[in-house]
């Protein structure tokens, strides 16, 4: 979905030449983007160059694999910054592939989701919701009243205070440190913690419910001791499992599972359950949800003069993922 008032303008950005667009520069879209506008990054081959934001805007991707093609919009190093006083609160990151990302911690209210992001993830500041999103690098630094939910990350979460942390999945632990560590005041609920490793390390204040865990240090309104093999329908979903099994993996939990409708809500733990839910049977791909022509027939190849052509027209809405 491109999320713009009516008076915005959708600028495109592609560095290929074979999808034209408004720039071939994030960089320089975003410089010449106002506040509302929406600057649309086109999947390509080549990765882009790194980029700064100080204004809000819609930055907005085809997906971390649109179409399943393995193709996707690049960024190295991302970084959400301010700059004479224009507002930047309320800036939309949808459907990219990061590499490093920052949030300077005077920021309120970002809202990420459908990325990919593959290296530190500095997402400090205030009020941010960061949904349906991988995280394939070793911390992700949360800041204040923030909601972290519907995620798959690989390591931990180091930092947060009066954050919500619901239905995401850890893959790895990080031994005596935890999971979830050096957090305060934070609600974690209806997570899935893959490793035997402590899912939580340091912190104060903190409540964990219902949240599922292949070890045992969780207090005991947990559920314990439950191995993936008992858990997802995949096998190669382990602590040690690869990037491209989990790029790939659907997720999805046994009908034998304890994770199965027991979360705080009712609802499954883990990515399909909660407020952000996964769509059902989709491999993530990072879709944000775009409008989308599927299929376009034409079925009179020979038309007379003044005469119709005839074909089966077929697309998706933007509200369908």
């Amino acid at each position: 979905m491109v999320y713009s008032p009516s008076n915005a303008r959708i600028l495109t950005v592609s560095n290929s030449a074979s999808s034209l667009a408004m720039f071939s520069s994030i960089q320089v879209a975003v410089d010449s983007a106002k506040i509302g506008d929406t600057v649309f990054v086109h999947a390509s081959t080549v990765n882009y160059t790194n980029t700064i934001v100080k204004k809000r805007i819609v930055l907005l991707g085809e997906g971390g694999k649109p179409n399943y093609s393995n193709l996707f919009a690049y960024i190295p190093s991302l970084s959400i910054d301010t700059l004479g006083g224009l507002q930047v609160s309320g800036l939309i990151v949808n459907g990219l592939k990061i590499g490093a990302f920052s949030i300077e911690p005077r920021i309120k209210g970002i809202i990420i989701r459908n990325c990919h992001v593959s290296s530190t993830s500095n997402l400090y500041g205030v009020g941010h919701t960061i949904i349906n999103n991988i995280f394939s690098y070793f911390y992700v630094y949360l800041g204040t009243n923030s909601v972290f939910s519907n995620n798959i990350i690989t390591f931990s979460i180091s930092s947060g205070e009066n954050c919500v942390i619901s239905n995401n999945i850890f893959i790895a632990g990080q031994l005596t440190s935890g999971s979830v560590r050096d957090i305060n005041g934070c609600t974690v609920v209806n997570n899935i913690f893959i490793s035997t490793d402590k899912a939580f390390g340091v912190g104060l204040g903190n409540s964990f419910n219902k949240n599922l865990q292949a070890g045992t240090d969780l207090p005991s309104d947990n559920l314990k001791s439950a191995f993936p093999i008992n858990v997802f329908t995949e096998s190669t979903i382990t602590s040690s499992m690869t990037e491209e099994q989990y790029l790939t993996a659907s997720w999805k939990q046994l009908s034998t599972s304890v994770g199965i409708n027991a979360g705080t809500d009712g609802k499954d733990v883990g990515v399909y359950g909660g407020n952000f839910p996964w769509p059902s049977n989709k491999i993530f791909n990072g879709d944000p949800g775009l409008p989308k022509v599927e299929l376009l027939e034409v079925q009179n190849a020979v038309v007379e003069p003044n005469g119709t052509i005839k074909f089966n027209f077929k697309a998706k809405s933007a509200s369908a993922k």
